[in-house]
């Protein structure tokens, strides 16, 4: 830590450097990571890191951590070792890279799934959470509404045949639900156990994402039904960016406002489910363009409407 004088104090501190496992962003990781190594040593650098990383340019880990390029595999392990990652850290490293690199959903959710699968302890909690495992198929928190639902039959063929699902697949997931006491057996039959579920507490971020990830495919499966099927709306708007925690609270408060709409109504025929997607449109940060003189980006601005005709 360097202190007023411009030398640098021995006894100071450590900061301590982010743990890879906390992450699923691996762009993320590696600036929060540099941010730490260079608090620890201030003459340690970026270009530095990428020297020692092997990379030609040392412009290019700049425009990886940008979004403008993708970290190839055979940076992997030299990044790694640069950022001082020991044991299975630089595996896991590898499959975050891997996730931020992949081309469609379904390869992020094998990777997801790998990452459960290779690393039980130590990441996120352990893998056998009945609170996780209630997000680990889309299906689960499905069936659990299910039951609520008029006529409901616990038969297995008939949950198959309202949720599109095997019928192994309904038998495995009743019995993780009441196993897990997520559903209850009553003498009139399965009933949920508590009205909604809200709180989760400390989740594995694993669980959160695969589950965000399977729905997101349902809602653009559900985007050819019927109207009377589905209602899809979208905003697309400009703020400060110390708005989201504001609008994140509000988002909260609607989701429970229509929980508790639909708790309010005893008789129930159907099983829906409500996305609410808030997210930056933005490839890179706008704070680059400040950096130009005015005149640049004025110039920059007529030569965008001439090439616009």
């Amino acid at each position: 830590m360097q202190r007023s004088d411009g030398k640098v104090d021995v006894f100071a501190p450590k900061t301590l450097l982010p743990d890879v496992f906390d992450f699923l962003n691996y762009r993320e990781f590696i600036i929060q990571r540099m941010a730490a190594m260079q608090a620890n040593n201030p003459r340690l650098s970026q270009n530095s890191i990428a020297r020692r990383a092997g990379f030609k340019s040392t412009q290019l880990l700049s425009m990886i951590l940008h979004g403008k390029r993708g970290l190839s595999k055979d940076k992997i392990l030299s990044l790694a070792v640069a950022l001082k990652l020991d044991d299975r850290s630089p595996e896991y490293f590898g499959i975050i890279v891997a996730i931020g690199e992949a081309e469609s959903h379904s390869e992020q959710v094998e990777l997801l799934s790998k990452i459960r699968t290779s690393f039980q302890n130590g990441l996120f909690g352990p893998i056998s959470d009945c609170r996780s495992e209630f997000l680990r198929h889309w299906y689960l928190p499905a069936i659990r509404e299910l039951v609520s639902v008029q006529k409901f039959s616990e038969n297995p063929e008939w949950i198959s045949n309202m949720l599109g699902i095997s019928t192994q697949e309904a038998l495995d997931s009743i019995r993780l639900l009441v196993e897990n006491n997520f559903l209850k057996r009553t003498e009139s039959g399965l009933e949920r156990s508590e009205p909604s579920i809200h709180n989760f507490g400390k989740l594995s971020q694993i669980s959160v994402t695969q589950y965000n990830m399977q729905m997101l495919e349902k809602s653009f499966q559900a985007v050819p039904k019927s109207k009377e099927e589905r209602y899809l709306e979208s905003l697309t708007f400009s703020m400060p960016k110390h708005l989201m925690p504001q609008l994140r609270e509000s988002i909260k408060r609607f989701v429970r406002e229509i929980d508790e709409l639909v708790e309010s109504h005893e008789v129930r025929d159907e099983v829906w489910q409500m996305n609410i997607q808030l997210f930056t449109l933005m490839a890179t940060s706008p704070k680059s363009l400040n950096t130009l003189p005015a005149r640049s980006r004025r110039e920059s601005r007529i030569e965008n409407d001439k090439k616009m005709g």
